[in-house]
């Protein structure tokens, strides 16, 4: 019947040429370079999809439910080709079968949600609903553009009555490989878990202002694990990510690593490709170690010798942050939480960076040189005796000063 491109980036552009047919819709447009500023009417790339128009439907009489389906056509036979769009420089960029997502219309209701129906399409468990999936948890939930509720439900894959999280992902991966069957109706034998034993830890570090820390993540798991998901939130002003390094960690081998970097936050998500591909599963085994290092720089505005706090954070509606899934893709586990900070000063000896050297430190390093634990950030904080390396010498030598003076 139309389209309606108010609130959207099209709004301001002059030349906006919606063409209907009995069927279909083509939409041209570009803004008019000759007679407005271009700064006004560009818009730039965004992680998060933008509407750029409303294609307004009249429906016709069809039996309810139903649903009618909203597809991208290829239109080869006109001069102008179908969906793609122009740099400012010129050269088209067709989106192709991959780069598009088609949808439709549920006619009729209430409509039942389709465990594994993420795009929204009438179809479950495609390889297009695993993508759409994957751009949610780099995204948020500002992806799901058709009917967000129906989609978030969609994404509980493995039918433990949490929606969009790491463990979902995997088993709709496994589904989409006949490695695991669809579960339409009732609950799998995973769910979700909380286990005490269990610990994703941010070890908290020392630096001086206007340095770069490398902050390591610390999981302890009871359960092998396959993906892993967790949220960290800081002050802005005073640090930035610069980077997430997965060498020499427990998941260096994995394929898939996402780390989602804004000022103010990392959501980091990431998990072995395995299914999709030929190798075999490298997921990692229950134990403990670093998962992770995060490089924080610190401002150079920072006060020297005060405590910049970094926390974890958990939303229900993004990814269910802080967890791992294990190898089948149905077990959801949540450990508990141990929040850290970045001292702004180094101070030889202040093994666990809370900027005094005390019996905790002499603890703490006892702990690390002796069962495996959580090391000091830098390692070379433990380094009290000053000769370059941390070993029993830097735990006599604290003692001494400790307890001889």
């Amino acid at each position: 019947m139309g389209v309606d491109f108010s609130g959207t980036p099209l709004e301001d552009w002059e030349l906006v040429q919606p063409r209907l047919k009995e069927g279909s819709v083509r939409i041209n447009a570009c803004p008019d370079f000759y007679t407005g500023s271009t700064s006004d009417t560009l818009f730039t790339p965004a992680t998060i999809p933008e509407q750029i128009a409303r294609l307004m439907f009249e429906i016709a009489d069809v039996d309810t439910p139903a649903f009618l389906p909203v597809i991208f056509g290829d239109d080869t036979s006109s001069l102008v080709e179908a969906n793609a769009f122009a740099t400012i420089d010129g050269p088209l960029t067709r989106l192709g079968v991959s780069g598009v997502q088609d949808g439709g219309i549920h006619v009729g209701g209430p409509t039942e949600c389709k465990r594994g129906d993420v795009n929204y399409n009438g179809l479950t468990y495609e390889v297009a609903d695993w993508v759409l999936f994957q751009q949610f948890l780099l995204g948020g939930p500002g992806v799901f553009i058709y009917d967000p509720r129906y989609q978030m439900c969609a994404t509980n894959a493995n039918a433990d009555s949490l929606y969009g999280t790491i463990a979902d992902l995997l088993y709709l991966a496994r589904v989409i490989l006949h490695d695991a069957p669809e579960i339409p109706l009732r609950g799998g034998e995973g769910g979700w878990q909380e286990n005490s034993s269990d610990e994703l830890r941010l070890v908290s570090s020392s630096t001086h202002p206007g340095e770069v820390v490398s902050v390591p993540m610390w999981l302890s798991n009871s359960t092998n694990a396959w993906g892993t998901t967790f949220k960290l939130v800081f002050d802005e002003s005073a640090l930035s990510v610069e980077r997430v390094e997965i060498a020499q960690t427990r998941i260096e081998e994995w394929e898939e690593v996402h780390p989602v970097i804004n000022p103010g936050e990392l959501f980091f998500f990431a998990f072995d490709n395995w299914p999709l591909s030929d190798e075999v599963n490298r997921s990692i085994g229950a134990g403990e170690g670093i998962l992770v290092m995060v490089d924080f720089r610190v401002d150079e505005s920072a006060t020297p010798g005060t405590y910049l706090p970094i926390a974890f954070e958990t939303k229900e509606d993004w990814g269910h942050y802080n967890a791992y899934a294990d190898t089948t893709g149905t077990l959801f586990v949540q450990p508990p939480t141990v929040s850290g900070w970045i001292f702004t000063d180094v101070i030889s000896g202040d093994a666990n960076s809370d900027g005094i050297v005390d019996l905790a430190d002499l603890v703490y390093l006892i702990n690390y040189l002796y069962r495996r634990d959580v090391p000091p950030s830098p390692v070379s904080l433990g380094d009290f005796n000053q000769d370059g390396e941390v070993n029993l010498a830097d735990v006599v030598a604290l003692i001494n000063y400790l307890f001889r003076g």
